[in-house]
């Protein structure tokens, strides 16, 4: 297998996922299993294909891999083929099966299946009629579980507990709760959230480095227009109906005024992702937009066959027309980095929904890099832009900071299920839809519920102190230095001995930089061979390339015999307002 190098985010989310079945599950006293089903909560555009591949490399392992059978389920053939694809890729001998009517594969007795869920209810079967044994179940896209144990992700698990039941679940998402459902560790399948990188400190990381683009909405102040949803009523599942709302959005003045605005903010944008409230939406946008604005696009929907979906999609993604246009047929599992303008007219109380929309913004895009290069988007993404014309950031929140629906029941703090507003007279909460206070009896303002010009409101939200400030600094000199962890300071005095020369160290780069220093720690070597010290050891190998014409050498004594050889960086990339100290990201030379 090729070696796996993870980002540093993706290893800690597979330790995790690890440590967790490590210390939780095993069997309760009556000798039943005790259920250890573990979520992993990752940003839209993070990696999860490589944390699946790294999940399913260490469970083999453990397992010296042998009799370990792993069933990998999604909703979407192109999930299915990219999972598969990255495990391939990493390992190309991998015992790997595919199992989806989509892409005309049943091997079914694979021991890796990547299937789609329809394709694996009631299919995995032995030759006695019974569930064949699936170890662990990995749920790509786990948010479309349902809390009821109800549907069929519920319904495919319920048949491997038959076999095994002790059988294993572990779920990635990027939004961790549903609609009149709350959390889905408040469900029936999942126990504990291991592993959560989507709040507003693990967002201003991941921008820092690079490992997500950011998203911005408009500067300019919005101006309202009347648009009447008081007749647009509540489903059952707590979100707006969708024949009223499209009613009450596919309005011609709506579409011209919100498509006018999107053409104004793309003029130098590449690649745009429009959101509809209906399939009749939809396709009155994408005419609106090819016609009368000359806009090559296409439109997407669940009315369409899968034929022309496909050509699309492949369309958009070549390159050959500018905007998709579609009705949730690419607000999850839809892969597309150089997308760089989100416009959504499919107002939403879902915030999940509202999440996975614009997420499908937040991939990096570089034409530079190889590993990322699209033929035919020739440039440099620095952001994508969202125009917000239903106002989905108010209603649902930041996507790094959304409101949490709560559960049926839950009477804990939080928020009400079903959009609410606030009496400006007594200050009672009201549901969405009603035109009078029902303490009071003050008449609202049934009118600017959707706005002309798109919301200025913020769509990732980060804190003064975490909006990651990289600034390019000077370096004046640099010197290289031993430096002794804490970690091993704390096992030299355990032994009653003092640190000297011949102990372990790493290495401190001092970056001297006119009246301030920055600091670096690398290491080449890594003596006790864990997975965290071998990916340190990789960082240090690549800064010593950087550094020197040759491979490096194998203890960080050799590197410092060579420290005068170096060269020295022109200027770094600092953090500066990171906490508790500013972190070097980068050097020019």
């Amino acid at each position: 297998m090729a070696i796996l190098q993870p980002r540093w985010y993706q290893e800690a989310a597979v330790k995790a996922v690890f440590d967790y079945l490590a210390n939780t599950g095993g069997i309760a006293e009556d000798g039943r299993p005790i259920k250890a089903n573990p979520l992993v909560a990752m940003p839209t555009g993070t990696g999860k294909s490589l944390v699946i591949s790294g999940i399913i490399w260490v469970a083999i392992m453990l397992r010296n891999m042998t009799n370990l059978r792993v069933v990998i389920a999604t909703h979407d053939k192109r999930l299915i083929e990219q999972n598969a694809k990255t495990l391939l890729k990493l390992w190309p001998q991998a015992p790997v099966g595919i199992v989806s009517a989509g892409l005309k594969r049943k091997d079914l007795n694979a021991q890796l299946i990547f299937g789609g869920i329809k394709s694996l209810i009631g299919k995995l079967i032995d030759n006695s009629g019974k569930p064949q044994w699936v170890d662990l179940l990995i749920v790509d896209e786990a948010h479309l579980i349902n809390n009821k144990a109800e549907g069929q992700y519920c319904e495919f698990i319920l048949e491997c507990l038959k076999t095994n039941p002790n059988l294993r679940v572990v779920g990635l998402t990027a939004t961790w709760f549903r609609l009149g459902q709350g959390t889905l560790t408040q469900g029936q399948i999942f126990t504990d959230i291991c592993y959560n990188i989507c709040d507003i400190d693990g967002f201003a990381r991941l921008l820092a480095e690079g490992f997500l683009a950011p998203l911005i909405t408009p500067s300019d102040p919005a101006r309202k227009i009347a648009i009447d949803l008081s007749t647009v009523g509540m489903g059952a599942d707590g979100d707006f109906r969708q024949g009223a709302l499209q009613n009450a959005t596919d309005r011609a003045d709506i579409n011209y005024a919100a498509l006018r605005e999107i053409v104004q903010y793309g003029e130098n944008r590449r690649s745009w992702m429009i959101f509809g409230a209906g399939v009749e939406h939809v396709e009155h946008l994408q005419q609106m937009l090819s016609g009368a604005f000359g806009v090559p696009c296409v439109a997407v929907h669940s009315k369409m066959k899968d034929a022309e979906v496909d050509a699309a999609f492949g369309a958009f993604k070549r390159g050959e027309v500018r905007a998709l246009i579609n009705k949730d047929m690419a607000t999850t599992g839809f892969d597309h980095p150089p997308v760089d303008l989100i416009g959504d007219l499919g107002a939403t109380c879902s915030a999940a929904k509202h999440v996975q929309k614009n997420g499908r913004a937040t991939r990096p895009y570089d034409c530079r890099n190889p590993d990322q290069y699209i033929p035919g988007f020739e440039f440099v993404k620095e952001n994508a832009i969202v125009l917000d014309f239903v106002g989905n950031i108010e209603r649902c929140g930041p996507i790094n900071d959304p409101i949490i629906p709560r559960a049926p029941g839950d009477k804990k703090t939080g928020v009400r299920d079903a959009p609410i507003k606030i009496c400006a007279h007594c200050g009672n909460y009201n549901h969405s839809s009603v035109r009078f206070c029902h303490v009071c009896g003050a008449e609202f303002d049934m009118r600017s519920s959707i706005t002309q010009h798109a919301s200025t409101a913020e769509i990732i939200k980060l804190d003064d102190s975490a909006v990651p400030q990289v600034e390019i600094i000077p370096v004046d000199r640099v010197s290289y230095t031993r430096h002794v962890t804490k970690a091993t300071k704390r096992a030299l005095s355990t032994d009653g001995r003092s640190w000297t020369n011949n102990d372990p160290f790493i290495i401190k780069a001092s970056y001297y930089c006119g009246l301030k220093t920055y600091y670096e720690f690398v290491t080449v070597e890594a003596p006790e061979g864990t997975r965290e010290q071998n990916f340190m050891r990789k960082i240090g190998r690549d800064w010593f390339r950087a550094r020197y014409q040759g491979e490096p050498p194998e203890t960080n004594e050799e590197v410092l015999q060579y420290s005068s050889y170096l060269r020295s960086p022109r200027a770094l990339r600092v953090w500066v307002n990171k906490k508790p100290y500013p972190e070097v990201k980068g050097a020019e030379f």
